[in-house]
């Protein structure tokens, strides 16, 4: 007898809901409770609670906040964001921070329900991966089982990072753009996309895409609600915080712009390969946030190199997006194709890049029509995992550059590389006659198609 359809999903997605289980309950290393900690932190000063000095601070000026503040500090209430106390992230991120501290102000319950909250969002993003799978594969094939089965292994592979920071709510805007603008609902498509820009910035990259597409099918009114809803959250939530804040609501960018070469980058790992190779000097410092790798031979240099090669990268991929849905603006392949080769880019080219980024790609690499491409993004995940947070090597083998943790580092982003080759080289390939104008096109690689 054939086993229910509803019982196959749920046992393709338990060893899934049970991984979160155990994250949620599991005792949490340091490294792993910085990020909670600091969502808290920066929740409690918002509201005017006791908040912890160590975390949250003046301006950056950490030493000078603690000169004047015990340990954990009262404010005098309510204070706010960007005017009265530095906050790295966007407006609209800081809005979730705040809504599990009104519940509680006991930092564990605060945790558990942080945590909550994101498998909540994790199994969201399941669903909507399950939507974009029936959009844009044949009707035939089990696409909520498949979603449920990439969900699973996405959840095991990511750990424990997957539940204590807010990267999830990206994964699941940017989903959720993808699922509305393959179900031709352009307006929710545009507000998904602007959630994920007013969480993390980046995903505005992505919007020339949804643009392009809308154009060569010649739905410029489409077009046109795409780029107002896109703008309404981003707006809407700057505007909340503009009258007090003023123009320093968007003090989070200078932040990040003086960001240095992050340690598990993909310029780290190749500066830290002819730092051992060659005796070069090089340290891991800590600076806003992270750690990073300062190199003197070659530090000053990357940042500017990293810069020219991501605006080429991307144009390459705009370039390579335009040609290919002008080719074939309804066949769903070349428009999720060029969302991973353009987020993939991103990634490899920035001096930026942590565990929790590798997030944002759960909806996209999943999506692309194509065994290798899915194949590569698990891979990178599984690597990440062994030295994040601590499975096998743990990070601080990193951080002392030990060649294991080196290697191992480079493994992973040359998998991201190729990840972001693949989706180039998927976009870049036309569609066979057949399937011009269908609703999916077959890989070029002989993968199995599902």
């Amino acid at each position: 007898m054939k086993m229910p359809r509803v019982l196959r999903i749920l046992l393709l997605l338990l060893p899934g809901l049970l991984a979160l289980g155990w994250y949620v309950t599991r005792p949490m290393a340091d490294i792993e409770l910085e990020d909670p900690h600091l969502y808290s932190e920066l929740a409690a000063r918002t509201l005017g609670r006791p908040y912890n000095a160590n975390y949250v601070y003046w301006k950056r000026t950490q030493q000078q906040d603690l000169a004047q503040h015990p340990y954990r500090a009262v404010p005098p209430g309510p204070q706010c964001p960007y005017r009265d106390f530095a906050v790295e992230y966007p407006p609209l991120a800081l809005g979730f921070f705040i809504l599990p501290r009104l519940i509680t102000d006991d930092l564990a319950a605060y945790l558990r329900i942080f945590q909550g909250l994101m498998a909540l969002t994790v199994l969201a993003t399941g669903y909507l991966l399950a939507r974009i799978l029936n959009s844009s594969r044949p009707a035939a094939a089990p696409h909520a089982e498949i979603a449920a089965a990439l969900t699973s292994a996405f959840i095991i592979l990511v750990g424990t990072p997957l539940l204590n920071r807010f990267d999830p709510l990206v994964a699941l805007a940017l989903a959720g753009a993808t699922a509305a603008a393959l179900s031709r609902k352009p307006g929710l498509a545009g507000v998904c996309l602007g959630a994920a820009a007013a969480l993390k910035l980046w995903p505005i990259i992505l919007l020339p895409v949804f643009l392009l597409r809308l154009h060569y099918q010649r739905d410029h009114r489409a077009a046109l609600r795409t780029t107002l809803g896109f703008l309404a959250l981003p707006v809407l939530s700057h505007a909340v915080l503009l009258p007090a804040a003023g123009m320093q609501v968007l003090s989070y960018l200078s932040f990040h712009s003086g960001r240095g070469v992050q340690l598990e980058s993909t310029w780290s790992s190749l500066m830290l390969l002819l730092a051992k190779t060659f005796d070069l000097a090089a340290e891991t410092v800590f600076d806003h946030g992270s750690a990073n790798l300062d190199m003197p031979a070659l530090s000053p240099f990357i940042p500017r190199v990293a810069a020219v090669l991501a605006v080429l990268a991307l144009a390459a991929v705009y370039l390579a997006a335009a040609r290919a849905l002008r080719r074939a603006p309804d066949s769903p392949r070349p428009f999720l194709t060029s969302l991973l080769a353009l987020a993939a880019a991103l990634i490899v080219t920035a001096t930026v890049l942590s565990p929790q980024y590798l997030v944002w790609l759960f909806p996209l690499a999943l999506a692309v029509p194509c065994w290798r491409t899915m194949a590569l993004y698990l891979l990178a995940l599984a690597l990440t995992r062994l030295y994040f947070p601590n499975l096998l090597l743990g990070y601080d083998s990193l951080m002392e550059h030990t060649w294991p943790a080196v290697v191992l580092l480079l493994a992973r982003n040359l998998t991201l590389v190729l990840l972001a080759l693949q989706a180039f080289r998927l976009t870049l390939r036309p569609l066979s006659p057949p399937w011009h104008n269908a609703h999916i096109a077959p890989c070029p690689h002989r993968c199995i198609h599902l």
